[in-house]
């Protein structure tokens, strides 16, 4: 089978990062005209805030790296750093609200806990954002199980 590249919406981006950057240019303005300090700053975080969250697209763009590469024994994840999921390792792919989780199989994975003050010990899986990508989450998450039961 081919590799599958799939990358962020460019509409959805562009329009969050055009939104933010008219909410900076507000700010500078009402700044530059003697308005309240607070609306200034919270019109300036708001845009680093859209920044922060299109992170991932921008550098998508100006890289031409696509967040998700799906091919034939496994799933890169281009996020803040690349991640591989072996698909061999993996039981099953679910579909939550905003993100894809991972079951790995028993002994498989990260095996990551969170230890609070030594009386609670959390244990947490592995997933990724699929919010704002050129494909719906069902289709990616039905993607992945259907080259799971090709391997």
């Amino acid at each position: 089978m081919e590799e599958i590249k799939i990358f962020h919406s460019f509409r959805k981006n562009v329009f969050l990062l055009f939104g933010g950057a008219i909410f900076t240019v507000g700010g500078i303005f009402a700044l530059l005209d003697g308005a309240n300090l607070w609306f200034c700053l919270t019109s300036v975080i708001f845009f680093g805030c859209f920044l922060f969250v299109n992170f991932l697209f921008v550098k998508e763009w100006l890289t031409g790296k696509a967040y998700l590469v799906i091919s034939d024994q496994s799933l890169t994840i281009n996020d803040l750093r690349e991640r591989v999921i072996l698909f061999s390792d993996v039981a099953s792919f679910e579909v939550g609200e905003a993100m894809i989780s991972v079951n790995y199989k028993k002994g498989k994975g990260t095996n990551q806990q969170i230890s609070i003050f030594k009386k609670y010990v959390i244990e947490f899986g592995d997933g990724f954002n699929v919010e704002g990508l050129t494909w719906k989450p069902e289709q990616i998450c039905e993607l992945l199980n259907h080259r799971l039961g090709a391997t």
